[in-house]
């Protein structure tokens, strides 16, 4: 069986795209990196994107040419989705059949998506992914505490009464007395009723 990834790959700083091999395919204010690959990949054709570093907009683009030839330009970056095939050989393994049924997932692939459910995050007071992650490839999200940084997933899906797993793989890199939730979950409907993990 083939497989195509998605990889992004940064093509320049301080540019934006300059080929005549690249249509636009939208501009969109007001964009963190991973809003711009994410917005990118729900766009028919898109291949790269101009972002804005401190965040002002990001355009994306068609490019028919990898890479893409840039242009000179303070404060843009220039990302590229490089595709790889791989070849995988597919085995029988016996089902396992979860109660509920298999919910979420979020591997932080440089972006905060569900690959499961579609219930996916978005960052608040822009947390980065950073690479290599926890395997040696691939990205790991970095949340700066003083920063109050985060990921919000838009839907509240109660967890009374319901059993269920949270799994992470954390590096703190530094450590206080204060206690800091790595999963919260807040009812607003309801007085006092929090979950902090």
């Amino acid at each position: 069986m083939m497989l195509l990834e998605v990889v992004w790959v940064k093509i320049a700083s301080d540019s934006v795209i300059g080929d005549q091999n690249c249509a636009s395919g939208g501009y969109v204010p007001s964009a963190t990196s991973s809003d711009c690959e994410s917005g990118c990949l729900s766009v028919s054709g898109c291949t790269a994107v101009d972002w804005n570093i401190n965040g002002a907009g990001c355009s994306y683009r068609q490019c028919t040419t990898y890479p893409p030839n840039y242009l000179g330009q303070s404060d843009w970056e220039v990302w590229a989705i490089k595709t790889e095939t791989s070849t995988t050989t597919t085995i029988s393994v016996p089902a396992v059949t979860f109660l509920n049924g298999s919910y979420s997932f979020w591997p932080m692939e440089n972006n905060a998506f569900d690959v499961i459910s579609g219930l996916s995050g978005t960052g608040v007071n822009s947390p980065t992914y950073v690479t290599p992650g926890i395997t040696g490839s691939g990205y790991a999200l970095k949340l700066i505490r003083s920063s109050h940084q985060y990921i919000t997933i838009p839907i509240y899906k109660s967890f009374v009464n319901t059993s269920f797993t949270v799994e992470m793989w954390i590096y703190p890199t530094s450590l206080d007395v204060n206690y800091h939730a790595l999963f919260t979950q807040r009812d607003t409907e309801s007085q006092d009723h929090y979950l902090h993990l």
